[in-house]
């Protein structure tokens, strides 16, 4: 319904938003697939708050507020290989970097490829010596948004 997830400035989840996820994580419970979350903010500057506390911080924590859900409606802490925050470097709606869509996250369902890459990339950040050859990861499928029925694009 091209809600928002959250309020501009916070990372409490919306009413619905809740529902959804819980919603969500039953069929997500029934795949043996890993997930990852993103989190993501319109590209208004974060204003208030502690010093340093950025839109970066934001994306986190609304990532992580949606897997805290998630692990409340029953979903496994082993579910989920990947929490990350983006800020406003990936908006849903590109011509509009300010709108409230770009204020919510992402669920990505990971094949076996794309797990095994996040697992090396992870294990070349915790190496002292030279890094392996660089992993790369597939493309993150651009999601659209569909417009209501009988409405013209």
């Amino acid at each position: 319904k091209n809600r928002p997830m959250f309020d501009s400035g916070s990372a409490v989840l919306k009413d619905y938003m809740k529902d959804i996820l819980r919603s969500l994580t039953k069929v997500l419970n029934e795949v043996d697939n890993k997930l990852t979350l993103s989190g993501h903010t319109d590209a208004t500057p974060y204003a208030s708050g502690a010093a340093g506390y950025s839109n970066w911080e934001l994306s986190a924590d609304r990532a992580n507020a949606s897997r805290r859900e998630m692990m409340a409606a029953g979903m496994k802490e082993s579910k989920v290989l990947r929490v990350v925050g983006l800020a406003s470097s990936v908006p849903m709606k590109a011509d509009d970097e300010y709108a409230s869509i770009n204020r919510r996250i992402a669920i990505v369902v990971m094949n076996k490829r794309a797990e095994d890459a996040v697992r090396a990339m992870a294990r070349q950040d915790s190496l002292s010596e030279p890094p392996a050859p660089s992993v790369q990861l597939p493309a993150i499928p651009r999601v659209e948004i569909m417009p209501p029925p009988g409405s013209v694009r």
